[in-house]
This record gives C-alpha cells, sequence and structure tokens, in this order.
C-alpha cells in the first residue's frame, strides 16, 4: 500500500497548488469569451469596478452587467485574497479542522469549511479513472452521519444509524478504487450492478465487456480500509452526503506519491459544484426529500 502524501508546502504537491492558486488569481476577473453569456451576441466590454476592486463588464447588446471570477475554477467568485488561498494550503494538506482553519485565516468556521468543500469537489469531478485488471473489491461498513445540519430531526428514528456500505477496491498497480454503494449490507447483485455502473459511467476503465472482480477481504483491502478509517476519524465524523468527497481527499492524497501528473490534473481541472444555496437544498443519499429510506 502507499503511504499518503506529506509534503512541504513550499515543495512538491503544496508548490503546485499555490501554482494552481497563482493561475486562477491571474484571470480571475477575464472572461474566458469576448461574447456576452447571456444574449450570446453583443461584445463585453470593461464597465468599472465594484466595491470590492472587481472588474465589471457590460453587454454591448443587452447591456447586462456582471463579473467574472475565476470562471471555470476552483476559485469561482472567491472573495477571499489571494494570501488568504495562501495561507490556506499548509492546512489542506495536513487536513486541519476547519476550527483550526478559522483561527489562523481569520475567517468565520462556515467560511473555512466552504473553502475546503470547494477544492474537495473539484477534485471530486475529475478523479482519474480506476485500471480493473485484478481488481480485488471489499466491503467496509460506516455509520450514516448526518453531522452539521438541523434536519436531522425530520428523519425516522427507526431508520436512523443505518451503515453506508462502501466499496474499497486494489488492482494489480495498487490503485485505489471506492464507491458509496448504499445503506445496509449489499448483495452480489448489487455490487455486481454498482461496478457495471462504474463501468458505463468511466470512473472503472476495461479492456474486457465484463469486470471479473474477486470479492475478498484480503490484507491489501483490510489495510486500506485501516488507512480510510484512520483519516476520516480526524474529522470527529463526516455527513453521509459528503462522505465521497472526503474519500475524494484520501485517494487524492494517497496517490499523489504513485501518480503526481493525475494528481496535479486532477485539481487543476476541477470546479466546485454546490453554491451555498444549492447545499442547503441537497437531499441525504439513499433517502427521499421526506427523509424515509429511497
Amino acid at each position: 500500500m502507499g503511504k499518503m502524501s506529506e509534503e512541504n508546502p513550499e515543495t512538491g504537491l503544496g508548490a503546485r497548488i499555490r501554482a494552481i492558486i497563482d493561475e486562477c488569481f491571474m484571470d480571475l476577473e477575464v472572461p474566458q469569451e469576448s461574447i456576452c453569456p447571456v444574449c450570446g451576441e453583443g461584445e463585453l466590454t470593461r464597465y468599472g469596478q465594484t466595491a470590492a476592486g472587481t472588474q465589471r463588464w457590460r453587454c454591448s447588446c443587452c447591456g447586462v452587467v456582471r463579473t467574472f471570477k475565476g470562471e471555470g475554477s476552483v476559485l469561482r467568485n472567491t472573495k477571499l485574497p489571494y494570501d488568504t488561498w495562501l495561507s490556506f494550503i499548509p492546512h489542506f494538506l495536513s487536513c486541519s479542522s476547519c476550527d483550526v482553519v478559522a483561527a489562523d485565516l481569520g475567517v468565520t468556521h462556515k467560511t473555512a469549511w466552504f473553502m475546503r468543500t470547494r477544492i474537495l469537489e473539484a477534485l471530486y469531478k475529475s478523479i482519474p479513472a480506476f485500471r480493473a485488471e485484478g481488481m480485488t473489491v471489499g466491503k467496509m461498513f460506516l455509520r450514516e452521519s448526518f453531522k452539521g445540519t438541523s434536519r436531522a430531526r425530520t428523519i425516522d428514528p427507526e431508520t436512523r444509524g443505518e451503515r453506508v456500505c462502501v466499496l474499497t477496491g486494489i488492482n494489480d498497480n495498487n490503485g485505489m478504487f471506492y464507491d458509496v454503494a448504499c445503506l445496509g449490507n449489499p448483495s452480489e447483485k448489487k455490487i455486481a450492478d454498482v461496478v457495471a455502473g462504474d463501468i458505463s459511467s468511466g470512473i472503472i476503465e476495461t479492456e474486457d465487456d465484463e469486470v471479473r472482480c474477486t470479492l475478498d477481504k484480503d490484507d491489501r483491502i483490510s489495510s486500506l480500509q485501516t488507512s480510510i478509517r484512520s483519516f476520516l476519524k480526524r474529522f470527529r465524523g463526516v455527513s453521509t452526503k459528503w462522505l465521497h468527497i472526503y474519500l475524494a481527499w484520501y485517494k487524492w492524497l494517497f496517490s499523489f506519491g504513485r501518480d503526481r501528473m493525475a494528481a496535479d490534473a486532477q485539481l487543476s481541472a476541477g470546479d466546485y459544484k454546490h453554491t451555498w444555496r444549492a447545499i442547503r437544498r441537497m437531499a441525504y443519499p439513499f433517502r427521499d426529500v421526506t427523509g424515509a429510506l429511497a
């Protein structure tokens, strides 16, 4: 098994994150295209600045005025200054708690959490494909968590505390695979369906039409699952609806020592998905909007 990266922020992985932040801030206020994204016809021209000093752009056709803060990048629409993001790098690499980040950077706990989450969502969107050759899969069970929300009160008490099954896999090259599969203990058919879905979506790459995976818990799988549990334990609980991006964080740190180019591309190509408004509307995995088991 590989070891998770513990790179110095000034070298290796930390240096690459800094370079990506530099690149994002260089293009932070420049639109990717000169045509208005609203009407698709007018040209964009500079139109003063906001109170925060951000460049505004106006369409010559429809007259809409807007800003372009890092469109398509992990820092899209950030209001935090450059130095704050640079100071965040060592905290992200060492997986510091939000309380520690907030105290050190002089931001709120909510902002510290969102800084972490926007980077993790970018990582999750660009996870490299897993090669299926010699694939061994094991089941790992974690308690369902509703951490960080008051909506847990709407969950049926009789269904709280369900176990979440995470499929974890290792291939012949010690590459890592995971999938937050379901609540409860999945059948072999369910596991086969999850793997088939990952193949069709490109998460798993294979040269065959079918993947013959061994459902076993050998030493490599046990070591991987122990390492994952140790990683998650430092956060004192991870909400089930965010479990997938924390596992992506683990995989990214785990993979950097083995494939630095892939780890680099994973971060630089990503963009975060959820705004605060969207986060408040998020449903819990494997449950419907009422909180009942789906």
